[in-house]
């Protein structure tokens, strides 16, 4: 099988997530994406404003398709999530089949200095989006895809995308401020957000 993995701390997952992964669904013509929430990513110095619990559920109710499959492997594993035992883990699981790591441009541009990188791209290919109406990013992930990542440069997918301007940090600051999301989430996720009252009390 073709598998794409997509990770992320999904605090709240939002409709350019899920635009992400669609499009590398086709693009590549996967067979399906498995979706893992992060519970503590190396990367973040803040503290998130959702719980594993309500992030998983969030995710559920995005990807509710049969193309998706929601896994809690990092939730459960508990401590930092590391893309590199992540993948460990599913190419036991998955010894047959083709891993697609699937990551945001901005992600790829700082990707050697993720932990044990040269592994990651070992056990997947790095799929990364590009606006398709910027060739200037196209040409600037592709000269870095050649110079700080020469060594894996074969294992690197980049493919252009249509923009979806949105993240979670402007989604958490919205809903703290009153103004309404429903442009920028699934409505399933939209609803959940507002009867449980996530974010409405979150410090800035």
């Amino acid at each position: 099988m073709k598998i794409g993995i997509f990770g992320g701390s999904f605090d709240p997952v939002h409709n350019g997530h899920v635009a992400l992964a669609e499009h590398f669904y086709e693009q590549l013509r996967l067979d399906k994406i498995i979706v893992i929430p992060a519970l503590v990513a190396p990367h973040k110095t803040q503290l998130r404003t959702a719980d594993a619990a309500d992030r998983l559920n969030m995710c559920r109710l995005a990807f509710a398709d049969e193309r998706f499959e929601i896994s809690d492997i990092e939730i459960l594993r508990g401590g930092k999530s590391y893309t590199v035992d992540t993948l460990s883990y599913l190419h036991e699981k998955y010894p047959d089949s083709e891993l697609y790591l699937i990551i945001g441009a901005d992600m790829l541009l700082y990707f050697d200095k993720w932990f044990r990188w040269r592994d990651i791209a070992d056990m997947a290919y790095i799929c990364a989006a590009v606006r398709n109406d910027n060739p200037d990013e196209y040409e600037l992930l592709r000269k870095y895809s050649f110079s700080a990542l020469a060594d894996i440069k074969e294992r690197i997918i980049l493919s252009g995308a249509k923009p979806f301007e949105v993240s979670s940090t402007g989604i958490r600051e919205k809903i703290r401020s009153g103004e309404s999301v429903e442009q920028l989430v699934p409505p399933e996720v939209a609803k959940y957000i507002k009867d449980g009252g996530l974010y409405a009390d979150d410090c800035p």
